[in-house]
């Protein structure tokens, strides 16, 4: 997920091990989405606990960039295996509204069953290049022995060395 702006007010959520139904696997990333599925917090789990800082509101601007009091959170999980929701369905302190300098700890945690798995066959090649960042064909076999890289539509990007 893309890093979250502070914005000068904030949450913080504390998830303990032993509250997810299944444990995250390693450099699973959690995000915390407001009413409109705006990023307002993330952070990569970590064992035995993950603290994730989750953003208010800046007042003094005329967009919507963090929770507005008392906005219900949402959270999703990222991996290499895909996308997927959770919900904290009981709290031990707190709960999902947000509070301006709330300490909220999870208490019971159920992860979504429906894994939405990205489709690698959908993303278009849009250019290859070169060491230099330079546009080549990638049809030419004048390669030989050399690195060039393949840039998709989805923001991945292949090393190749022929």
């Amino acid at each position: 997920f893309s890093k979250v702006i502070p914005t000068g007010n904030n949450m913080t959520i504390l998830i303990e091990d032993e509250t997810w139904d299944k444990l995250p696997i390693q450099n699973t990333e959690i995000a915390v989405l407001d009413n409109y599925g705006n990023l307002v917090g993330s952070a990569t789990y970590t064992s035995p606990v993950t603290v994730v800082s989750v953003w208010g509101d800046d007042l003094t601007t005329s967009v919507k960039d963090g929770l507005a009091i008392s906005e219900e959170v949402s959270f999703k999980l990222w991996n290499s295996e895909g996308v997927c929701e959770f919900t904290v369905s009981e709290w031990k302190v707190g709960s999902s509204d947000y509070c301006v300098d709330g300490i909220n700890i999870a208490g019971s945690i159920q992860t979504s069953n429906n894994l939405i798995i990205p489709n690698a066959t959908e993303r278009k090649l849009l250019r290859v290049i070169d060491v230099l960042g330079r546009d080549i064909d990638p049809n030419s076999n004048t390669f030989s022995g050399k690195v060039i890289f393949k840039v998709y539509d989805d923001g991945t990007v292949e090393k190749i060395v022929l």
